[in-house]
């Protein structure tokens, strides 16, 4: 009765489908990282020789700042295009979770669940 056009878009092709991927695999490796932070708690806490109030610190930091830049990412999101923003964020968590994973001071690691924090957020 219709006729399937090339036009028509599908969950898994056309530009619709591969948009869906990308937030669907990008929201999946964000929350596999984000998981993986406090069963490391104790292995950065070791390492950089830090207090658990410290390592806090970090992870209150991490979701605050997360909760704080959703609001602006809808704003960029109707000003920007879906897939700029995407590609940002997408960005600035593969650069917070890299400094993480590299980090060697309490700074470091501060400034890597600020990234993830915002790059998160704006996701």
């Amino acid at each position: 009765m219709f006729a399937r056009t090339e036009s028509d878009e599908s969950l898994l092709t056309g530009y619709t489908g591969r948009l869906f991927l990308t937030v669907s695999i990008g929201w999946l490796v964000f929350r596999m990282g984000r998981a993986m932070l406090p069963p490391l708690l104790s292995t950065l806490i070791e390492q950089l020789a830090i207090t658990p109030a410290k390592a806090g610190v970090g992870l209150t930091l991490m979701w605050g700042l997360y909760a704080l830049s959703q609001y602006p990412s809808g704003r960029l999101s109707d000003r920007l295009s879906r897939k700029t923003l995407l590609v940002a964020s997408l960005g600035l968590l593969l650069i917070g979770f890299l400094v993480l994973f590299g980090t060697v001071t309490y700074p470091i690691f501060l400034l890597a669940t600020v990234i993830i924090g915002i790059g998160g957020g704006l996701y």
